[in-house]
């Protein structure tokens, strides 16, 4: 249980590195390159409200169950539905993808200098995916669940 919460915290901690560096800087940016502008729904996707519900609600769930880890079925039981909103990021993704593609070979080599530190959004977005997973390959072989 331990390392659950742990792993949980630590997504959450790149999920709002994600949404307060990069999607800050982006949002306020003047060098964002041209064929990114106007395209941060493409760029992101759903990836704040992915913040939000785990920040808000999901890990304040599972560490009510550290004290009773046999329990924990319960919490991802409760929230299953909440997880729909990965099916949407991950739909996104190939475009999202593609947008970065296209404007890396489009844009100067100064402009990608410049903007390189966050384009590293994507790994951890793909890391906190691989987590949701094992998190949800953990409950589905645990004798735990309701």
């Amino acid at each position: 249980m331990s390392e659950l919460l742990a792993t949980e915290r630590t997504y959450v901690g790149d999920l709002r590195l994600c949404v307060e560096v990069y999607m800050a800087a982006f949002r306020g940016s003047i060098d964002v390159p041209t064929g990114l502008r106007g395209k941060e729904r493409t760029l992101f996707g759903n990836l704040e409200e992915i913040f939000l519900f785990h920040r808000d609600v999901f890990l304040g769930e599972l560490e009510k169950y550290s004290r009773n880890p046999e329990d924990v079925g319960h919490c991802f039981v409760r929230w299953a539905h909440k997880f729909d909103m990965y099916v949407e990021y991950c739909r996104n993704k190939p475009e999202s993808n593609n947008l970065l593609v296209q404007v890396i070979l489009n844009v100067s080599l100064i402009n990608l200098t410049t903007f390189n530190n966050k384009l590293d959004v994507c790994k951890h977005v793909s890391k906190g995916l691989e987590v949701v997973v094992f998190n949800f390959k953990f409950v589905k072989s645990s004798k735990y669940l309701i």
